[in-house]
C-alpha cells in the first residue's frame, strides 16, 4: 500500500510540474505576441484552411512527439484559437484535431512519450511495444483525416446535443 501512495504522489507531482512550467512559458509567449507571428507566418502560407489545418496536424504531431501533449496542448491552444478564428474554421473541428494530433505524436515512435508509459505499465522493452503501436497509428492516422476533410464528423454530436 505505501508503495501505491508514493508512485501516485511521484505521477500528480509529474503533473503539477508540467502545468507549473506551462504556466510561464505561456505567458512568456502572450508577452513576445506568439500568437500574432504564427498568425502571420500561418497567412503567409496559405489562404486555403484545408491547408492551414493539415499545416496546424502536421505541427502538432511534431510537437507531440518530443513534447508532453498537456503542454503543447496548453501553450498552443490559444494560438490554434486564433487560427480558427482568423479562417472561420470550426473551432469543435479544430479541437479535435489538436487533441488527436497530440495524441497521435504522443505515441509515435522514435521518442513516443506515451509509450514509454505503456512499456514501463506491461514490464516490456520499447522495441517490442514499437512494433505492435503501427496498425493503431494508421487508423489514428486515417480518423484524423476524415476529421480534417470531413468537418462535420467533428461536430455532429455537439450540434446534435446543442441544438
Amino acid at each position: 500500500m505505501p508503495g501505491i501512495l508514493v508512485e501516485a504522489v511521484v505521477t500528480t507531482a509529474m503533473v503539477a510540474g508540467i502545468i507549473a512550467v506551462s504556466g510561464p512559458m505561456g505567458w512568456l509567449l502572450a508577452y513576445l505576441a506568439f500568437d500574432d507571428t504564427a498568425l502571420a507566418f500561418v497567412k503567409s502560407v496559405s489562404q486555403d484552411p484545408m491547408i492551414i489545418l493539415l499545416v496546424l496536424a502536421a505541427v502538432m504531431i511534431v510537437l507531440g512527439t518530443f513534447v508532453d501533449s498537456l503542454i503543447v496542448m496548453l501553450v498552443f491552444a490559444p494560438v490554434a484559437v486564433q487560427i480558427s478564428t482568423a479562417y472561420a474554421m470550426d473551432q469543435y473541428q479544430v479541437g479535435l484535431v489538436m487533441v488527436m494530433c497530440s495524441q497521435i505524436g504522443a505515441v509515435s515512435p522514435p521518442t513516443a512519450p506515451l509509450l514509454f508509459v505503456t512499456t514501463s505499465i506491461a514490464k516490456c522493452r520499447i522495441d517490442e511495444t514499437n512494433h505492435y503501436v503501427w496498425p493503431f497509428l494508421l487508423a489514428e492516422m486515417l480518423v484524423l483525416l476524415l476529421v480534417i476533410f470531413v468537418p462535420g464528423v467533428s461536430s455532429w454530436i455537439p450540434n446534435y446535443f446543442l441544438h
